[in-house]
């Protein structure tokens, strides 16, 4: 087991104040996250997710077992919008089968860009959402590097 996450370069963040305020920070700040605080001392950090391999994502977050947040870089916003479907069914299945709270799902975006305002159109047409789902549109510069 431990070899399988070495490969997937996996980190663990346990009470690690250093490394786990800038996550807890842009979690709470720019997510509107309002998790209780013993949810950030267990914080998860998967590069490359084998969950979501089929969507090319930077990396998931999970918070406490509670949330399930998965950075995914756009490399092309027509693929994307195409995608984001089947990214919300992943996330939502596998919120409810691991018993997280919520998916939340994170596009850096550049300023100025129409990025923001065509996923958040075509977000709002997804079928079976619930408001446990959330799209996030982000400045890329504010989203946190994770370092191993």
């Amino acid at each position: 087991m431990r070899e399988n996450r070495d490969k997937r370069e996996f980190w663990e963040f346990f009470l690690n104040e250093e490394r786990h305020k800038p996550i807890e920070n842009f979690v709470r700040k720019k997510l509107g996250c309002t998790c209780p605080q013993e949810v950030f001392r267990n914080i998860e950090v998967v590069r490359n997710p084998e969950d979501f391999a089929a969507f090319s994502p930077d990396y998931s977050i999970n918070l406490g077992g509670r949330l399930l947040v998965l950075v995914l870089r756009q490399q092309n916003l027509e693929k994307l919008s195409k995608k984001l479907q089947k990214i919300f069914s992943c996330g939502k299945s596998i919120r409810n089968e691991r018993g997280f709270n919520r998916f939340r799902l994170v596009v850096p975006v550049t300023r100025n860009s129409q990025t923001e305002m065509v996923l958040d159109e075509k977000f709002q047409r997804l079928e079976n959402l619930d408001d446990r789902l959330h799209l996030h549109t982000i400045d890329a510069e504010l989203i946190p590097g994770i370092d191993g």
